[in-house]
């Protein structure tokens, strides 16, 4: 939020706000019976409402409201003039104001006073004191310096509600350090008939390391640290977490998700700002691991085939290996359809007529479990066959898109080489 000196409605300047996006809105034009010519900036006060100067007639021409002013103006655009200077007090403000932590505004005028060389001013609206953070933003550990009035004999000092150990320089000056569990927020001076607050939040920066430094998606990291409870979000290697968990203050744990692999530090979101690791996490290319398999047996003649029932985990990747041998059975290669106790859905990966067996076709469909618990996997045809059987198999890991047997990632099909070999064929299926 800021003035303009001229322009908006009547000429005589604005006061508006803009966005980090560029949204420009005008507050209020000043007409020239509120003041005109607001040349420095505002100041955001303890009571949330903002202080300004208007600085009159440019040239130093002093009657009436065209000396400068003191006004406040709310979030909304309300604007308030609390003080027309006469000349005799000062006259033609060019700079803004500011807040000291008494409470009450002080400024200068360009023009006017006893001298007509200018005055320094001070503006009460009664507010009340406060106590200002140097710096304004720390990590847990990090050594402020709190600045007030009336100081001695502080009794305490916290950090958004949590105690810091502090030390009483002077009455205007406080030494405090930023505790384990601080979160961005006030900073609180205790005495012992009145508490004081910092006029601005505290921003408590984090920490961070983590383990393992490297994995695929689905691998849980932990991320260590200070000033971690106020955690709102993670990003691992430029991709946002969707799952992650505030432990404590001192450590959160996320999910890699899944993703293209690649490498980026790991960032943590708070009310005071990101916070990225100084070193990055590498995401991996996911790998399969078999956990259940039956290899494939025939029925002859069947319409229908079973795998033995399997223990399966939700999410997990499901392979039907179907085979049918359909010569003079059917005019043409049966329709084979998978279907399971779970209801899963079932996709065909790929159909292959295998060589040196006339009439055989050999098929993989996939399903992902929707459910953890027994699950039986039959493949069926529309007639009966003179033979038809299937194979089963249960992946976990890997990637959830993409190829499903990924022979770099470590999934190669027992199921299908048992067969093979066991008709004697030097044929793979991959």
């Amino acid at each position: 939020m800021g003035p303009r000196q001229a322009g908006g409605a009547n000429g005589y300047g604005t006061v508006f706000k803009i966005t980090p996006e560029g949204t420009l809105t005008t507050l209020h034009s000043f007409d020239g019976t509120d003041g005109f010519g607001p040349t420095a900036g505002l100041v955001e006060a303890t009571n949330g409402n903002f202080y300004g100067t208007t600085a009159g007639d440019p040239l130093g021409f002093c009657s009436d409201i065209s000396c400068g002013t003191v006004f406040k103006i709310t979030a909304s655009g309300t604007l308030t003039t609390l003080h027309s200077f006469n000349g005799t007090d000062g006259s033609t403000p060019m700079g803004g104001l500011l807040q000291a932590t008494n409470g009450v505004f002080y400024g200068t005028t360009s023009n006017g006073g006893a001298n007509n060389e200018g005055t320094v001013f001070s503006y009460s609206e009664g507010l009340g004191p406060f106590v200002a953070t140097l710096p304004t933003s720390g990590s847990v550990g990090a050594n402020v310096v709190i600045i007030g009035n009336g100081l001695t004999g502080t009794t305490g000092v916290s950090f958004h509600g949590v105690a810091a150990a502090f030390q009483v320089i002077s009455s205007t000056e406080i030494t405090a350090t930023v505790p384990a569990g601080a979160t961005t927020g006030t900073v609180q001076v205790t005495k012992p008939h009145s508490t004081l607050q910092s006029n601005v939040a505290f921003q408590v920066t984090p920490q961070i390391t983590f383990q393992p430094l490297s994995g695929p998606a689905g691998t849980e990291v932990t991320i260590s640290g200070v000033g971690l409870s106020q955690t709102t979000a993670v990003s691992i290697a430029g991709v946002n977490a969707t799952s992650f968990t505030v432990v404590s203050d001192k450590q959160v744990t996320a999910t890699v998700i899944t993703g293209a692999p690649a490498t980026g530090p790991i960032a943590i979101v708070t009310p005071s700002g990101t916070m990225a690791s100084a070193t990055n996490f590498t995401v991996s290319a996911a790998t399969w691991t078999l956990k259940n398999s039956s290899p494939i047996t025939e029925y002859s003649p069947a319409r229908f085939h079973s795998c033995p029932a399997m223990n399966v985990t939700a999410g997990d990747l499901l392979l039907s290996y179907n085979l049918v041998y359909y010569n003079g059975s059917t005019s043409g290669p049966p329709t084979l359809t998978n279907s399971d106790t779970q209801g899963n859905t079932w996709t065909v990966i790929q159909t292959v007529t295998i060589p040196r067996f006339q009439a055989t076709i050999l098929q993989i469909q996939y399903a992902r479990a929707k459910s953890s618990g027994s699950d039986t996997i039959m493949v069926s045809v529309p007639s009966t066959v003179e033979n038809l059987g299937n194979g089963c198999e249960e992946w976990s890991g890997g990637a959830t898109s993409g190829l499903i047997l990924d022979v770099s990632a470590g999934a190669q099909s027992s199921t299908i080489e048992y067969y093979c070999q066991r008709v004697g064929s030097d044929y793979r299926f991959q």
